[in-house]
């Protein structure tokens, strides 16, 4: 008779506890104002600003869809006294004049290596010069440049009877 009674207590407690959560639920349907929390919140003001780029672009390199063309600024003297760029586009701000202009050697040279073979003790310089990939040895000429030495960093050629450095390209 004992296991009858507490079955019975049990049931009861069951059935106030289901109709406490179904009455909560269903006065919380029936209510038509806004349900308040009682919980506190704070309001954040949050600063959506993107961050700032934390990288560079370096495009030293040379056009790919011109390999053949410099795009560097040589000027030339053309007919009519106008001065044009490599595209025939005059150039403005400037005169021409009856002298060509000479070109600085660190503007269309660029040294990219060394190649050294330890058993004949030779060295040959990686280069391009007007946009045409060379390997030259010392004392060896092209383009009408001549390397005089050659160094893991850096190179001296002979251009115009005068001694120029140009350094190797990163």
């Amino acid at each position: 008779m004992k296991q009858k009674n507490t079955k019975y207590l049990l049931i009861a407690i069951v059935t106030l506890i289901w109709s406490i959560i179904i009455y909560k639920v269903v006065n919380a349907i029936g209510q038509n104002g806004p349900i308040t929390s009682t919980v506190n919140t704070k309001e954040y003001a949050i600063d959506r600003k993107p961050a700032g780029d934390s990288f560079s672009l370096y495009a030293n390199y040379p056009d790919p869809f011109i390999p053949d063309a410099d795009t560097s600024l040589h000027v030339e003297v053309a007919k009519g006294n106008t001065v044009l760029s490599p595209g025939n586009q005059p150039v403005s701000g400037l005169v021409a004049n009856s002298h060509p202009i000479k070109p600085d050697p660190s503007t269309f040279i660029k040294y990219h290596g060394m190649v050294y073979n330890p058993e004949k003790k030779i060295k040959a310089a990686l280069l391009t010069i007007n946009s045409k990939e060379i390997t030259l040895k010392e004392k060896e000429m092209a383009e009408n440049v001549t390397i005089k030495k050659i160094l893991t960093d850096r190179i001296q050629v002979l251009y115009n009877h005068k001694i120029y450095t140009i350094f190797r390209l990163n």
